[in-house]
């Protein structure tokens, strides 16, 4: 699009008509600078949810090593608990 508006500017200013050619090359780079901006947009959209991604992936890996770690953690507390209370009881 952008290509054929630039050929009809270039058109325009060889058959003199210079203001509507300047017309068409300031819509151009409005369109070029509207077309930048969503492109970092979608850069910045596709970033954050790899980086979402990223973090919720290791946040479930963290939640499941914890709970791991913590059954392990009660399983062992259990064991201690028993060994005193076999002794108190002896």
């Amino acid at each position: 699009m952008l290509h054929g508006a630039h050929l009809q500017a270039e058109k325009l200013g060889c058959d003199g008509r210079i203001e509507e050619a300047q017309g068409v090359l300031k819509l151009c780079d409005q369109l070029k600078d509207e077309r930048t901006a969503l492109q970092e947009v979608v850069v910045l959209t596709f970033n954050h949810l790899i980086v979402t991604s990223v973090c919720a992936s290791l946040g479930h890996v963290l939640s499941l090593y914890l709970c791991k770690n913590l059954f392990s953690l009660q399983a062992q507390c259990l064991q201690v608990c028993r060994l005193v209370t076999a002794v108190m009881i002896w």
